[in-house]
């Protein structure tokens, strides 16, 4: 009861955090009214620009906030992804106690640009889709009856604003909280690019004491002058005030005035990941002894460096900061999650005992930063500038813009430590093209360049205390056009071993770039591979996009980063999976390098991490998505399972019965080789860390394909392969089709090459992709020994590589009798669409069944096959 209660009190105390923050304390804490306006809006989409008059009644839908359009445009191959306009309104009616107050709409994001209006007068129009934004609207609102809110939102393409193209959905809509706040006429300014209009920071820091800096703004929207007393009050951590500073203004009628006020903080309690100690500042006005306005923020004291030799420096210690990407989007929710879901995704990042966060590709809401400084998180905050820029002045301008928010927005927090604002800018050429001729004419580089360095210049402005970032690519442009000498630190996405060559090139290859700049900070700003938790080899190769292959990647680059002092920060891509409609891996438009699914379940890899970095324990068998195994793709029946841990020793368990005691190798790796017969098994791991027991369980499912061809006629015979693969794929219905084998053991195939990789086309007409993805080309024949009886036999095929009818045409016998002739898969089903066809075969043959191909023009080819019993 007591631990419930303490885990009471620490939520509690979170949302009291959340609430001052925010400053949406009611009643006669804050004068300052401020409350949420997300319920019962109506939203229409239209494909045309236009008033939102011209919406019939019929076409309005009921929603509430957040809320996107294009939360199924991830779903399938060929949903439609929306990019036009949406119209949302609402009626509002204000209470009476907020009369004679300044009205406000503060908006925490609409994605791309946000026309709003009151009462059918327009109120402001904001661009750019990632920061918050806030109109007073006190001219155009009224009390004796209902307001109407209208906002059209447009997500269209637009070449003068980033991001222009990326490896992310661009969701539209009202994605986040939308406020209306009433303040009195004299007030701490709004009108600030959209922040609180309080900036704290901490010029000199030490174990011994702290600089603080309090700078503000007040408007005086009355008609006559005002003498107002500004009282900063500072809180420790447990919230303790320690000090308090009283300075008189002079406020003009319907002017603005400025202040700044400094602080000096004995012996602070230094922030951090593993303590990170938060303070807050009370910014309160007084008017005639009278409590007028009142802004809470947070204010965290840490000093930090990056050395290019012994990399990042926190407090004045040597801190590796081991951390993750994360996209702000959600199955089934796109980019409009309720903040509860953003706490639990830090929560979690945190969990793993990662230290480091890079909100990519954009600043993200306002309560991830929140989080961020309450559960000590380091972050890199960006501007979406990715892949290319358009060389206009109005392209600079609204990257300026962007900037100068994010950076004033959530200035006060001591998570932010790195201000971003461009990735990978040359992957895509000057006309945004990715092809093996890449354009990139002078000027485009020189305004690139010339763009870089203004919003380096800006970042600095803004905020001299804090280091810029940007994230390039592999490729020397970087380094020839001299744009990675420009921020304090260069991150780069090295992909080694995922889209080319192996793992250890990525270790050779910063080794060399540490030795040619030896003054260059440098940051692991991306890694990763894809993985498919119906895919799974014993044998994983290089983008089959088996979990296995996701798990060695991992594995051999941590220990890479870890025994590299000199790289700074790393940050695996990406947390989770997330949606990019322009992605054709082996599911559609899903980037799946996450260490967790879209829906946030934590993939096998997530507790290797968690091994190597967490203090709690930690035991995974990492083979949770991959319990149904087959004894043929292995010698003597031998299964391997790999196990994630931080003890030292794990008594294992098979059946309930114990099997063997394994002592750690100091790797967080342990490999266990099962001899299993065909049957369900349960494999126990379980050990204690610091008397804290803990243990994990799956249970195995063996068959043998070699018994299932020779089962006898009484018994169900099934056997499905994924022709072309070396890999296993699970489909919807659970059926595991059995990676592909040359001619051995009762079956395979006799002659034939391998496709390319697997996620190279989005196939139509199928959810398994995978099995339609990868092909065998030039087969001659496969077979199956099985005895006497009648068959079904089902072929698959999809045409991935011949886009034209006749390049490709065949004939298939079953065993030499003509079942399908002149097949022409482009012409008589269209390029990279799924077709399979059933034959019922009635095998008198002792020697099997057989499937000959015999081309007529091109290569014969085969996707898949599934032979049953009858």
């Amino acid at each position: 009861m007591r631990k419930n209660n303490s885990v009471i009190k620490q939520f509690l105390a979170f949302i009291f955090l959340l609430a001052i923050t925010n400053n949406i304390l009611v009643g006669n804490t804050n004068p300052r009214t401020s409350f949420s306006i997300n319920e019962q809006w109506y939203f229409a989409y239209s494909e045309e620009d236009g008033k939102y008059s011209d919406i019939l009644e019929s076409q309005w839908q009921r929603i509430n906030l957040p809320h996107t359009w294009n939360i199924n445009d991830t779903s399938t191959d060929t949903s439609a992804y929306l990019r036009g306009f949406g119209w949302y309104k609402k009626q509002l009616t204000l209470p009476d106690h907020i009369k004679n107050k300044q009205i406000f709409l503060h908006f925490e994001g609409a994605n791309q640009i946000a026309e709003v209006f009151v009462n059918g007068k327009k109120a402001g129009k904001h661009i750019g889709g990632y920061t918050a934004f806030t109109f007073d609207v006190s001219e155009l609102v009224h009390f004796d009856n209902q307001n109407i809110i209208a906002v059209k939102v447009d997500n269209r393409f637009n070449k003068d604003i980033p991001p222009l193209s990326a490896d992310f959905t661009f969701y539209g809509g009202i994605y986040r909280d939308v406020w209306l706040i009433a303040t009195d006429p004299v007030h701490i300014t709004l009108n600030n690019f959209g922040s609180k209009g309080i900036y704290i920071s901490t010029p000199k820091v030490s174990n011994k004491q702290a600089s603080v800096n309090i700078k503000g703004k007040i408007d005086n929207f009355s008609r006559k002058n005002r003498n107002i007393v500004v009282v900063n009050s500072i809180s420790d951590p447990s919230g303790k005030e320690i000090a308090k500073i009283n300075t008189k203004i002079k406020v003009k009628s319907e002017q603005s005035t400025e202040f700044s006020i400094n602080e000096i903080i004995k012996k602070p309690a230094l922030w951090s990941p593993d303590k990170p100690h938060l303070y807050s500042v009370k910014t309160e006005l007084y008017d005639n002894d009278k409590l007028i306005d009142m802004v809470i923020s947070p204010l965290g004291f840490r000093f930090f460096k990056m050395d290019a030799d012994k990399g990042f420096y926190l407090n004045g210690k040597p801190l590796k900061l081991i951390g993750t990407n994360r996209h702000q989007d959600y199955a089934g929710l796109g980019n409009a999650l309720p903040n509860r879901l953003h706490v639990k995704d830090l929560q979690m990042i945190k969990d793993v005992g990662f230290n480091f966060l890079r909100l990519a590709h954009y600043p993200q809401d306002p309560v991830v930063i929140e989080t961020a400084d309450r559960l000590g998180l380091i972050i890199w905050e960006e501007i979406p500038i990715v892949n290319y820029v358009t060389t206009s002045n109005a392209f600079l301008e609204n990257s300026k813009q962007m900037m100068t928010e994010m950076i004033r927005q959530h200035y006060n927090h001591p998570s932010v430590i790195f201000w971003g604002y461009m990735n990978e800018v040359f992957l895509h050429d000057a006309r945004g093209d990715r092809n093996k001729e890449m354009y990139f004419p002078k000027e485009y580089l020189k305004t690139t360049v010339q763009f870089a360095q203004e919003l380096n210049d800006l970042a600095h402005k803004e905020d001299p205390g804090r280091i810029t970032v940007m994230a390039g690519h592999q490729n020397p442009i970087y380094d020839e056009t001299k744009i990675s000498e420009i921020t304090d630190a260069m991150g780069f996405n090295l992909y080694q071993g995922w889209y080319s060559s192996r793992f250890d090139h990525f270790g050779e290859f910063v080794d060399d770039m540490h030795k040619e700049f030896p003054n260059r900070k440098i940051i692991l700003s991306e890694y990763g591979a894809g993985s498919d938790e119906r895919l799974h080899s014993n044998n994983p190769q290089r983008f089959d996009f088996t979990t296995e292959y996701q798990q060695a990647y991992h594995e051999s680059y941590l220990k890479q980063i870890i025994d590299r002092p000199f790289i700074g920060a790393s940050a695996v891509w990406c947390q989770s999976d997330f949606g990019s409609n322009r992605r054709v891996d082996s599911k559609a438009k899903i980037n799946q390098k996450g260490l967790q699914y879209f829906d946030r379940k934590p993939k096998d890899i997530y507790y290797y991490y968690q091994a190597v970095l967490s203090n709690k324990p930690v035991v995974r068998i990492a083979s949770h998505d991959w319990q149904i195994r087959n004894n043929t793709d292995t010698a003597q029946n031998k299964q391997s399972v790999k196990i994630y841990t931080n003890l030292s020793v794990l008594d294992i368990l098979i059946n309930g019965t114990h099997y063997k005691t394994l002592k750690s190798n100091g790797s967080n790796i342990l490999n266990l080789d099962l001899i299993l017969d065909k049957g369900s098994h349960t494999i126990e791991a379980k050990g204690k860390l610091d008397n804290i027991s803990c243990s994990d369980r799956i249970q195995m499912n063996v068959t043998d394909t070699d018994l299932i061809l020779n089962s006898p006629i009484t018994e169900s015979m099934e056997l499905a392969v994924n022709v072309g693969s070396n890999a296993q794929f699970i489909d919807d219905t659970d059926l595991v089709w059995q990676k592909d084998q040359q001619y051995k053991k009762n079956w395979g195939y006799d002659i034939g090459e391998d496709s390319p990789t697997t996620g190279s086309k989005s196939i139509l007409g199928t959810n398994s992709d995978p099995l339609y993805q990868t092909y065998r080309e030039g087969i001659d024949s496969y077979r199956f020994d099985v005895p006497k009886g009648n068959y079904s036999v089902e072929l698959c095929f999809a045409e991935c590589d011949k886009e034209n009818p006749g390049e490709r045409v065949m004939d298939i016998l079953i065993n030499e009798e003509i079942v399908w002739q002149n097949l022409d898969l482009v012409k008589d089903y269209g390029f990279l669409q799924a077709v399979s066809r059933n034959f019922n075969i009635y095998n008198d043959n002792s020697k099997g069944i057989e499937i000959l191909f015999k081309a007529k023009k091109g290569k014969t080819i085969l996707n898949g096959i599934y032979l049953r019993r009858k």
